[in-house]
């Protein structure tokens, strides 16, 4: 009777077992499993505030001429005409508004500067040498660019300023002594450039730009010592001034 009985029950068993060890994949439920998409990468553009930094070359035509007294009829006297030119580097801070494929942008920037000149001439019997030099320059501007794939075609304009020293001497060959001028000045004049900039990603860019300063003629006051009495004297200077800059820029605030 036992027999009978655990019959039943071993062919349940085994076939739970065989079930088990052949059976498919559960029924579907009707609900499907998604993944997970990553999230997209951002679309970077020029908008937000930037901060960088700037190396480059600029020459200029600089014209020193007399500045003839109230009532002179004589002409004016050019006593030298060279370029200064040299080497620059400083940094720059701006912001950019991108609307479409239109960029506005606002910038600043302030290099130090070692622009010279220096010339010897012959005048008036003696030894001429004139020695000038741009100590550092600023400059505040407007851009206004057109954006295409990784690149932005800008032009700009604006204030530029340039702090200038000046010095002449003077060779006396009948007392043996070198009269001497000296000045400094700080020059403001408008500028015009453009230039092309490339985004690496939404932060990093960089940019090659070229200007040009209208800085024009200004009265240079300063101190000439002649025969060893100083006293008060001002020339005439003209300075105009080609740039070309590189630049790195990192943008830190997107909107």
């Amino acid at each position: 009777m036992k027999r009978i009985i655990a019959l039943p029950i071993a062919v349940v068993a085994l076939v739970g077992l065989l079930q088990i060890a052949f059976g498919g994949p559960e029924p579907f439920s009707g609900k499907e499993m998604k993944q997970v998409a990553p999230a997209p990468a951002p679309e970077c553009n020029w908008t937000g505030f930037y901060v960088g930094a700037l190396a480059g070359y600029a020459r200029g035509d600089m014209r020193w001429t007399d500045n003839p007294e109230v009532g002179e009829t004589d002409g004016v006297e050019l006593l030298v005409d060279r370029d200064q030119s040299g080497f620059l580097g400083g940094g720059e801070l701006g912001f950019n508004y991108q609307w479409n494929r239109i960029v506005f942008g606002l910038e600043g920037t302030f290099v130090y500067s070692d622009l010279q000149q220096h010339s010897a001439d012959h005048l008036f019997g003696g030894a001429n040498v004139f020695d000038t030099r741009s100590n550092w320059q600023g400059s505040i501007g407007g851009r206004l660019g057109f954006a295409w794939n990784k690149f932005l075609f800008y032009a700009k304009g604006g204030g530029q300023f340039n702090d200038q020293s000046y010095s002449w001497r003077q060779g006396d060959p009948e007392n043996e002594l070198v009269n001497t001028f000296t000045a400094n000045e700080t020059r403001i004049g408008g500028f015009v450039g453009g230039g092309l900039e490339y985004m690496f990603n939404c932060h990093w860019s960089a940019k090659l730009e070229y200007s040009h300063a209208f800085l024009g003629t200004e009265t240079v006051s300063g101190t000439r010592i002649d025969d060893q009495i100083p006293e008060p004297e001002s020339y005439q200077v003209e300075l105009n001034q080609d740039t070309v800059l590189f630049g790195i820029n990192y943008k830190f605030w997107n909107f």
